[in-house]
């Protein structure tokens, strides 16, 4: 096994139309923001891509809790971790541009969010996100188990 199969991808916001003045579907915010569970592993990374965009984010960062929420938008009970902040809000010249976020899970909930909102401009930003788990204690062993629909070894 390659060091590189003992990772978990967890797609955040998957590529959408343009987002003007709201939330990415996925994000926090959204009606169904996509929850990144980190059972089971030590370490993750948020990559964030932006494509073109006309005007700054609202905001960029990742909210934990231990409470799963019950239903839909319900992430009352999840709290922002103020260390992972992509290194600031991206602003209108941050055209194709990617910015990441690296957190040491140990001794962290275990759920995260995504807060990536787009702000008002005359077109919008696209966006889209992932997530990857790494340093399994036990090592994903199919492509199902590591977030994937099919996979090659070269």
């Amino acid at each position: 096994m390659q060091v590189s199969q003992a990772q978990k991808i967890v797609p955040i916001i998957l590529p959408q139309a343009i987002v003007d003045n709201d939330d990415p579907a996925g994000a926090r915010g959204d009606a169904n923001p996509v929850t990144v569970d980190t059972e089971g592993y030590d370490e993750m990374a948020v990559y964030v891509q932006l494509g073109a965009t006309d005007v700054a984010m609202t905001g960029l960062g990742l909210y934990s809790s231990d409470t799963a929420a019950a239903s839909g938008a319900d992430d009352a009970d999840y709290t922002l971790d103020s260390a992972a902040d992509f290194g600031g809000v991206p602003d209108a010249s941050d055209d194709n541009t990617v910015r990441a976020a690296y957190v040491n899970l140990k001794g962290k909930p275990r759920r995260w969010i995504l807060e990536a909102g787009c702000g008002n401009g005359s077109a919008g930003t696209f966006i889209n996100a992932f997530a990857v788990l790494s340093k399994p204690r036990v090592s994903p062993n199919t492509d199902a188990e590591r977030g994937l629909d099919a996979s090659s070894i070269s």
